[in-house]
């Protein structure tokens, strides 16, 4: 592994999805793991976001985790997030993390 792998590496578990800077333990899948988490946000949708429906409420969350801590989902599937089902609208792997974008309507 080169140098800068080896520092990114590093910087994942030691900043980014450390609990006393960036993280928090989140359960996915029923497994426990630390997570850097944006949102939760609400959007009301005209239709083309999430897939939405026209005015729909959708809540939406981006989460950060380790990528190989789970199986990579797949856009589109559900998804256990704190114990709530969720719907996966984008997974992008970025340089040892794994960035999901969330959704789930609102009532």
């Amino acid at each position: 592994m080169n140098m800068f792998r080896e520092l990114l590496s590093r910087d994942i578990d030691d900043v980014f999805l450390n609990p006393d800077e960036f993280a928090q333990e989140i359960t996915l899948q029923g497994v426990s793991m630390p997570a850097a988490l944006e949102g939760p946000e609400s959007l009301l949708t005209d239709g083309g976001r999430a897939g939405g429906r026209e005015g729909v409420t959708y809540e939406m969350v981006t989460l950060r985790i380790k990528d190989g801590v789970i199986p990579r989902p797949a856009s589109g599937r559900e998804i256990t997030f704190n114990g709530e089902i969720w719907f996966i609208q984008r997974v992008t792997p970025e340089m040892g993390l794994l960035t999901l974008e969330l959704y789930r309507e609102r009532g």
